[in-house]
């Protein structure tokens, strides 16, 4: 690699195409494979920096800042005909002007030296920065009279960037919420799992000190990982120890969690320790699940949901209770012809 910095081609421009001397560079231009002594070959021109005597900048075909190199570093030069023999001899020319200076990037574009073309048409802009052509090949837009650049357009559209993505505030808002949330559940999850080992500790005082704790949660935030933690937990005690805990916290989506346990344990009496918490929610935050679950299409699930209807005592869902729990089974016999009459 190189040492030193790289130098752009604002400072190239009094540069011209010299021998190295010892044989390493032919007199006439040409596109050269040069061997360092570290590394595999590469190819690019190497031009002379007469302000610095024994640098060299090499222009390869790839890139648009040249390669500062010592001319210690460079072991051989194979010369190989490309577009970069033309380009160093444009490149010595002078351009007086914008237009000058963006018809070599032009000519770049034309033989497939796109970086080089870019640093061109940058120049132009720094020479004219209102010369339309150079800001369209960069890919500025034109608006209320000012040529911005893509980031520009984005934030003159009133997009904002957030994780490298451009949206609108509203969605940044919504995925700072989550990215928040995602946080905040990630530490309930550590310190419900510390609790629930604590339930199921031998010693009396841990287990009724973690109890305590879990029962005196009320944050939403928790609900998933209680739900996770607790509302899975192969021990039947601890998915029992959930509804509990969710009864605890207000609102809806606890309200949610609670149904949801009712309807998929298989354990009988973790179902009753839910149903018991159930009852004591608003009906309009559990009614309306239990009355979809009527709909389900696994019979078990049907059965549950109209249980817990039936111990609301919700009058109003009756008529969706009968053609749920109805069940109509069709049967097709074959009969004889001789013996039925056809």
């Amino acid at each position: 690699m190189a040492e030193g910095h790289s130098r752009g081609f604002g400072t190239v421009a009094l540069v011209m195409v010299v021998g190295i001397g010892l044989g390493l560079l032919a007199e006439e231009a040409r596109a050269d494979r040069i061997m360092l002594h570290q590394g595999q070959p590469i190819k690019g021109k190497l031009i002379a920096d007469k302000s610095h005597p024994g640098q060299f900048l090499l222009i390869c075909e790839i890139g648009k800042t040249p390669m500062v190199l010592k001319k210690e570093e460079i072991v051989r030069v194979t010369p190989e005909k490309s577009a970069l023999d033309d380009y160093v001899v444009l490149l010595d020319k002078e351009r007086p002007d914008a237009a000058a200076e963006f018809a070599l990037g032009v000519w770049c574009e034309e033989h497939n030296l796109k970086d080089l073309a870019w640093v061109h048409y940058e120049l132009t802009l720094k020479k004219d920065s209102t010369f339309g052509p150079a800001h369209q090949k960069i890919g500025h837009v034109l608006m209320n009279g000012r040529w911005l650049n893509s980031e520009e357009v984005k934030q003159a559209q009133g997009m904002v960037k957030f994780q490298g993505r451009w949206m609108t505030p509203e969605e940044r808002e919504r995925r700072e919420e989550l990215a928040t949330k995602a946080a905040e559940g990630s530490s309930w999850a550590k310190r419900i799992r510390q609790l629930r080992d604590g339930y199921v500790s031998p010693q009396t005082n841990r287990s009724q000190e973690a109890e305590r704790r879990l029962l005196a949660i009320d944050e939403p935030v928790a609900i998933g990982p209680i739900l996770k933690i607790l509302g899975e937990d192969p021990l039947p005690a601890i998915r029992g120890l959930a509804a509990r805990v969710l009864a605890g916290i207000p609102g809806v989506e606890a309200s949610n969690g609670l149904v949801g346990r009712f309807l998929i344990d298989d354990d009988e009496q973790v179902r009753q320790i839910t149903m018991n918490e159930i009852v004591r929610r608003e009906s309009s935050e559990v009614v309306p699940l239990l009355v979809r679950s009527l709909r389900s299409t696994r019979h078990e699930i049907v059965n549950r949901a109209a249980w817990g209807l039936g111990t609301l005592n919700v009058p109003l869902v009756v008529p969706k209770l009968i053609p749920a729990l109805i069940t109509i089974e069709q049967e097709v016999v074959m009969v004889d012809s001789e013996i039925g009459g056809g």
